[in-house]
């Protein structure tokens, strides 16, 4: 059997071997020859660290059927493979699964091979378990973790599997099913997970050895120590004349990095991540970063698959206390992700140089601070790269004002004006749920989107609509509040302040149903969380 692990579960097994004086800890190469493997002897694994300890979390590769032990010490961290295969015997006894078969199976352990991860189709459904997981751990008291119930909990929860939703726990079933059925129980080797093919503008080697070098340059000057995250330099595009904004975090004693901007949206970004006042709710977390951020990590963090994976082949992973730079674009709804295109590469590459500038020519000396309106910037003039002021545009000039939905449907109009009075005060807004969903293995993972209608006095669901694509959520927005309103005209709506007034002001207006405008909706905060707590 083949377990394929991230790079910080790998670290620690090494560390806890060392701990237990077993024989030294080995990672074999990864086998990729079709013909001889099979995938329901594959499982990817990760590691969840908590304060008192470790939870070791395994997804099988053909199924998506998940096992998961714990709680470890440091030093037991290298019994995870024999924990494993007691945990996944008690469930397969549970499921009614045949001794013989239960047996035949496990037998396979006694032969592990350990390998690094082999695909970034399976860091999906592994990265939704893991995450699954480490919330529940959240809410309940590590000692009260129990794993076995975890396991069987998190193998009904639906996934994502060649782009359908599927339950893993019917999965595994039917696996072991059609091998029964039509094959022996060792020759079936048909199905191997395609390797990852990258995208047709996927990055030249040359393009990303000269980004590394621009970030090994800021590696070394680690600017942090000198420039505060209140110091930003702006650099234009010579083409598109976009304004990119660089960040330096760090300074106050947190990760260490530097962050990329890029234009309107990177900058309202910006302008939301450093307006105290202005918190989004949690549940609109993943909306807040839009940029790509460069993270400096110690040898303890774990670094993420994807980088750690390049760093590898360039030979550029450090194992001597350095700092290894971990690059993940984020985007609002999205998971954060290492893969770039070859034109972002280029710019980064651009920008970071650009940059390096900037902080040589101020030799240590402060730069403009964002509270002034104004940056340093970079900018070409007649071919050249000059150094200016760059005059920073107020928040109000660069947010996204919406034009007012115009509601035109009459005959929907007459329609909820006749509809009985509930009397009732609805609060709407929308959401992103916490569980990753990736509808192809070479796609983005993202946050799947729901509309929520909730009677606010009872805090009870009237409708939810889920939706994936942004460019929905003015006709879900609307569908969901003349779905409510055709069952019990409301009283009042609430939304939040500058979120979606601008879909439902007129028809509200024309209905005759006040709208107000609140900071915070305390039933959608709890609603999620309850929905989150079903996820797992």
């Amino acid at each position: 059997m083949r377990f394929h692990g991230t790079n910080k579960l790998l670290t620690l097994l090494k560390k806890s071997t060392k701990l237990k004086g077993k024989d030294a800890f080995s990672i074999e190469p990864v086998e990729t020859d079709a013909k001889e493997l099979d995938e329901l002897y594959d499982w990817h694994t990760s590691l969840i660290e908590v304060e008192e300890g470790y939870i070791v979390t395994f997804v099988n590769d053909l199924t998506q059927f998940p096992v998961i032990i714990g709680p470890l010490s440091l030093e037991d961290v290298s019994d995870s493979f024999a924990l494993f295969k007691k945990q996944l015997e008690a469930m397969m006894k549970k499921q009614l699964f045949k001794e013989s078969e239960i047996q035949a199976y496990l037998e396979s352990i006694n032969n592990t091979i350990v390998t690094k991860s082999i695909s970034r189709a399976k860091l999906g459904p592994l990265s939704a378990v893991t995450s699954d997981t480490n919330a529940r751990i959240k809410e309940l008291s590590f000692e009260n973790v129990d794993t076995f119930d975890l396991t069987e909990q998190l193998s009904e929860v639906p996934r994502i599997k060649d782009g359908e939703v599927s339950i893993p726990l019917e999965n595994w079933f039917d696996a072991w099913v059609e091998r029964s059925s039509d094959h022996t129980f060792s020759d079936f080797s048909e199905k191997f997970d395609e390797q990852w093919i990258p995208a047709l503008n996927d990055p030249l080697q040359d393009h990303w050895s000269k980004l590394y070098d621009q970030i090994d340059q800021v590696s070394k000057m680690k600017p942090w120590e000198s420039y505060s995250d209140n110091e930003w330099v702006a650099v234009q595009h010579p083409e598109t004349k976009e304004w990119t904004y660089c960040t330096i975090m760090g300074n106050d004693g947190s990760f260490k990095g530097i962050g990329l901007f890029t234009g309107r949206d990177g900058l309202n970004s910006l302008y939301t991540i450093y307006d105290q006042q202005n918190e989004l709710p949690d549940y609109l977390a993943h909306t807040k970063q839009d940029g790509i951020i460069i993270s400096f990590l110690d040898q303890e963090e774990d670094l993420d698959q994807d980088n750690a994976d390049r760093l590898t082949k360039m030979g550029r992973m450090q194992s001597n206390g350095s700092l290894n730079p971990e690059l993940m674009k984020h985007t609002p709804g999205f998971v954060p992700w290492a893969v770039l295109s070859d034109a972002e590469v280029q710019w980064t590459t651009d920008v970071i140089e650009q940059l390096l500038i900037v902080l040589n020519e101020s030799e240590g000396k402060l730069l403009p601070s964002v509270t002034s309106g104004h940056v340093m910037g970079r900018q070409q003039e007649e071919n050249h790269w000059v150094t200016k002021d760059h005059l920073l545009p107020e928040w109000a000039q660069i947010k996204e004002v919406k034009e007012k939905e115009r509601f035109r449907n009459e005959i929907v109009i007459h329609k909820i004006k006749r509809a009985p009075k509930a009397k009732n005060t609805v609060v709407l807004d929308v959401a992103y749920t916490k569980s990753v969903i990736q509808e192809h293995p070479h796609e983005r993972p993202f946050y799947p989107m729901l509309v929520l209608g909730i009677e606010r006095s009872s805090g009870l669901v009237l409708d939810v609509k889920p939706y994936s694509n942004s460019s929905e959520m003015k006709q879900i927005v609307q569908k969901c509040l003349i779905d409510i309103c055709s069952k019990g005209k409301p009283k009042e709506v609430l939304v939040r302040k500058n979120s979606i007034e601008w879909i439902i002001e007129d028809f509200c207006k024309k209905t005759n149903i006040k709208l107000k405008t609140v900071d915070q909706l305390e039933e959608v905060e709890a609603v999620m969380k309850e929905i989150h707590d079903e996820q797992i």
